[in-house]
């Protein structure tokens, strides 16, 4: 469906709220600044303003002034905050922003046709649209690597299309509380509306800013973007703390009054309207005549030691059943509906409604008219914190286990868009919540935020809800929901951590068990389980058991008949069998898949990773580029480019040209390797594939070593492992072989010995044998380097150079690799030719030479062709 722009009619409420506030004051630079960058906004130059500052300093009445100045001015202003929470929401203040958009559009029609084509990504944040718009399709299947950049595309565009009409104001508030997720949508956003008349607003407690955090990582992004302002609020001044009184108070204040208060809050704005309305209800800012006092000494009961403390002397002024009320509504949130608290309270309503009414008129909660009802919200988080603090803890399970059930009986027909909110409530209920109820909702919210590709808030959702089901009594039951969130867990871990690390193993070999336990012998689950197993044992370099579990792969898709999964386990079968040096084998197994390819293809859409049958085609042509068979390598090479580029999928053509410049730097083809990573890593970068872009800068590092573009310092021997972290051990012994070679050549024949005896002792330990021949051939050339510098050694290193060759021809020959043999051919020729001795090794040369054929050409033939000219 093509996407049109949507017109808001009914402005946000929060900024229509304004009216009822205190009257702004001071604050003149930060709001001049803030107002030059919306002007600049307007007229399309992006800007991400963030407003920081401690709890009640006024970061919110600032964001909020310029949201309404912004209004009148013609911005779609939209907010969204973000929540104290241990299991934050994911995206939230996005989520807000989307569900403002729905609330205040034209018509649902209209606001259909602004989501466009990205419905079915949107309704993965909103899930209440597909309830709403019946048409929305499913979202497509994508990898955890990608499923998340797919949804933020789509959110982009969204607002991107939202500007294009109109422009645009977005205000995040609390952002200190933001997650990983949270931060990485903001930061992708403002990338996307770069040059559009948006302005991104957001506030921060500066003081709870943790430099390692997701927020102290997206300030550095915007900096280096070039977009942040920050605006950093302290106290107000004197005349600004006068003005704030004088609007409080309807009278002229006394500058002693003015000092007063100023030195006992330190011109915190929240501070000094709480200070000020405690006072006032004490009798203490009025003389016999009603006027301010001309003079005012505040003790220690006066002014408490923070801002909590002088909250709780406010809420002490409540009615009994306003404070137990208000409890309740803390305990909901910040913001709350009439509805939501009076299910939870089951108190009568007029009984309640008083008690709303009282607490808005302390300024306690504040309201707003939000369709299709109220919002109530409490006039700082600071209040909302404070209520529960003085909330006992079981008493907080209970009202945790009341709003929980309210929650099911008010929106029972759409528990799914509350799973998050329920699993929360439950989960913190304890002990009074009935545990399978909480492992149920639990589960739903962890599926949730998987579908959302908000993995962290999945994993601690999962997390809570195994250590819950640990204490039930063992039972089939038991066993299959365990199982469930066994394979959620697996995506969870695998999308934060990567394959290679230990608890992805351990979750998936615990899913097997149980997979067995419930006899699941058929079942497609069973498959995902010892897929994720192989491709764990794969990535660690597990060679022996990843190819034990590709076994196994290849046996369920059999007994399942499933063409999709058929892919899979030759993928998984054929790649296993390459990197074991199972040359032949390797070949014949991924043959049989390309020659499958349109029946998988019309089974569904890849759900791990790369493309399978990119994968397919890829590995055939390095296979067959050792097999020798460098025509079919160069034609199957070509395909996996082809679908790679068709698929339109980032993550997969990442995959093939980080892989292809490997495959170019083991050729010696370093100009075609250079131009692959050359292309690979704005795509990296823009997609945030940091995986990826680690790899290609170290095969950048290879690649100009080779060339002798840079020296690589003996330190860098230390850092052999730089294309991959602790526990990926897959393609090191190619890494090691690799850099010694360039060691070598740069004049430090001993340290590569040493790095290449440290991977030909890996070779035998995982069992990567694809690169084993190059290892020793390697070796020999190093071993005859080194030599040139000694002296006197009666030939033995001629001798030891000579083993490592023929120990390289008796690996090519087990594995049929041709292309090896010709390189240690050509080795083996060399030193021959030194000792005299041509006819023999010539012959020899010329037979491995002649095997390729004629009409093909690549660098190593050359070579061998302008040696067999040396020998003639």
């Amino acid at each position: 469906m093509a996407a049109t722009p949507l017109s808001l009619p009914r402005p946000d409420a929060r900024f229509l709220a304004l009216a009822d506030q205190t009257k702004f004051v001071g604050r003149e630079p930060e709001r001049a600044t803030l107002l030059h960058l919306l002007d600049q906004a307007a007229h399309g130059d992006e800007c991400v303003a963030m407003i920081a500052g401690p709890a009640g300093v006024g970061k919110t009445r600032i964001a909020t002034e310029i949201g309404a100045e912004a209004s009148a001015k013609g911005f779609l202003t939209l907010a969204g905050n973000c929540y104290e929470r241990d299991d934050a929401v994911p995206f939230i203040p996005v989520v807000e922003i989307l569900e403002s958009f729905l609330a205040r559009a034209a018509s649902p029609a209209a606001f259909r046709r602004a989501l466009g084509d990205d419905a079915a990504e949107i309704a993965r944040l909103v899930p209440q649209l597909r309830r709403t718009f019946n048409d929305i399709p499913s979202p497509l299947e994508a990898s955890p690597e990608q499923s998340r950049r797919v949804l933020f595309n789509a959110v982009a565009e969204f607002l991107v299309r939202a500007a294009s009409d109109t422009p645009l104001l977005l205000l995040l508030e609390d952002l200190h509380w933001a997650d990983e997720g949270t931060m990485a949508l903001i930061t992708h956003v403002a990338r996307a509306v770069c040059k559009l008349p948006v302005m991104i607003m957001g506030t921060f407690r500066d003081n709870e800013l943790s430099p390692a955090g997701p927020l102290a990582q997206a300030l550095d992004n915007f900096t280096r973007l070039h977009l942040l302002e920050r605006i950093n609020l302290g106290g107000l001044s004197p005349n600004a703390v006068s003005d704030m009184i004088r609007t409080l108070s309807g009278q002229e204040p006394p500058s002693s009054l003015v000092d007063a208060i100023h030195s006992g809050t330190e011109g915190n704005p929240f501070f000094i309207e709480e200070l000020y309305k405690h006072l006032k209800e004490r009798g203490r800012l009025s003389d016999s005549s009603g006027a301010l006092p001309r003079s005012l000494k505040l003790d220690a009961l006066d002014v408490p030691e923070n801002l909590r403390l002088v909250i709780g002397r406010r809420l002490a002024g409540l009615g009994d059943q306003t404070r137990k009320v208000l409890g309740t509504a803390a305990i909901i949130g910040r913001s709350f509906t009439f509805g939501l608290l009076e299910a939870s309270t089951r108190a009568d309503t007029d009984m309640l409604l008083d008690c709303i009414e009282e607490a808005e008129r302390t300024g306690i909660i504040s309201s707003t008219l939000e369709y299709p009802e109220s919002l109530f919200r409490f006039s700082h988080e600071l209040i909302g914190q404070t209520v529960v603090s003085e909330i006992s803890g079981p008493r907080r399970q209970r009202l945790h286990l009341n709003v929980a059930e309210a929650i099911e009986r008010i929106y029972e027909n759409a528990l799914e868009d509350h799973a998050h909110d329920l699993a929360h409530h439950l989960w913190h209920a304890g002990p009074v919540s009935n545990a399978d109820k909480t492992i149920k909702y639990l589960a739903m919210a962890a599926n949730q935020a998987l579908a959302q590709s908000a993995y962290e808030a999945a994993l601690k959702h999962v997390q809570n809800a195994l250590t819950l089901l640990a204490k039930l009594p063992k039972s089939k039951e038991r066993s299959r929901q365990e199982l469930g969130l066994r394979i959620d867990h697996g995506v969870a871990l695998l999308a934060i951590d990567g394959w290679y690390v230990p608890e992805v193993g351990n979750t998936y070999r615990r899913a097997r068990e149980l997979c067995q336990e419930l006899g699941l012998g058929g079942d497609p689950s069973l498959f995902s389980v010892v897929f994720g197993l192989w491709m764990h044992h794969l990535v660690r370099g597990e060679h022996r058991d990843a190819r034990y579990f590709a076994e196994e792969c290849r046996q369920l898709a059999s007994q399942l008949g499933d063409d999709k999964l058929t892919l899979y386990s030759l993928w998984a079968l054929g790649c296993s069998q390459h990197f074991m040096g199972e040359m032949t084998a390797a070949h014949d197994t991924h043959d049989i898949a390309i020659r499958r390819r349109n029946s998988a293809r019309d089974a569904g859409l890849f759900t791990f990773g790369q493309d399978p049958m990119m994968s397919c085609l890829y590995y055939d042509a390095v296979t067959l580029w050792i097999l020798g068979d460098l025509k079919q390598s160069r034609e199957r090479e070509l395909e996996a480019e082809r679908l790679a580029r068709k698929l339109e999928h980032p993550f997969t053509l990442v995959w093939y040209l980080v892989n292809d410049a490997m495959f170019c730097e083991l050729r010696r083809d370093y100009r075609s390797a250079d131009a692959r990573m050359a292309e690979a890593i704005p795509i990296c970068e823009e997609n945030g594939f940091a995986h990826n872009l680690t790899i290609v800068r170290g095969l950048q590092g290879l690649s100009l070593g080779a060339q002798g573009k840079i020296h690589l310092p003996p330190s860098a021997v230390g850092s052999e492992r730089g294309l991959a972290p602790i526990g990926h051990e897959l393609f090191q012994p190619w890494v090691r072989g690799a850099m010694a070679e360039v060691l070598a050549k740069q004049g430090h024949p001993s340290l590569a010995l040493a790095v290449l005896d440290q991977a030909i002792e890996l070779v035998d330990r995982i069992g990567e044998r694809f690169f084993e021949a190059e290892l020793h051939r390697i070796k020999g050339e190093v071993i005859l380097l080194e030599s040139e510098k000694e002296t006197g050694d009666g030939g033995k290193s001629a001798e030891r150079a000579e083993q490592s060759f023929r120990d390289a021809l008796a690996i090519t020959h087990r594995q049929n690799a041709r292309t090896f043999q010709l390189r240690a051919s050509m080795s083996q020729a060399r030193l021959q030719m030194k000792k005299g001795q041509k006819a023999e090794t010539r012959e020899a040369l010329r037979e491995v030479y002649n095997s390729f054929g004629e009409g093909i050409e690549s660098i190593d033939l050359a070579e061998a062709r302008n040696l067999l000219l040396a020998f003639d």
